[in-house]
């Protein structure tokens, strides 16, 4: 629903360009359901690409914000929070393929 703090010109959120009619932006109620057992890593969402679809979160370019989920999405992640992470090699990092360590490369 819209953030009425957008048509406020006294508020710190006021958007002069956003318009009743046509919102700029929006409000989210999110609420706490339980604790999960772990996360899951934005690697390992990577990895299961092929279940999750057009997930939002894994799109090249995206920032870890509010994004849409799917009932279907969610469900895959709640899967995957009830199993363990594989295991690891020895040495092995747990950043993405194609990142580069910063603290490796030289400028």
């Amino acid at each position: 629903y819209p953030d009425p703090t957008q048509f406020d010109p006294s508020s710190h959120y006021y958007d002069p360009t956003s318009k009743p009619d046509d919102p700029r932006w929006s409000l989210v109620d999110v609420h706490f359901r339980k604790k999960l057992r772990r996360t899951v890593s934005l690697t390992e969402l990577k990895e299961h690409a092929h279940e999750l679809g057009d997930f939002a979160l894994i799109r090249r370019g995206n920032r870890l914000s509010v994004l849409p989920v799917s009932d279907h999405q969610f469900a895959v992640v709640l899967h995957h929070m009830q199993t363990q992470p594989r295991a690891r090699r020895p040495g092995q990092t747990r950043r993405s393929p194609g990142v580069e360590n910063a603290a490796t490369t030289s400028a």
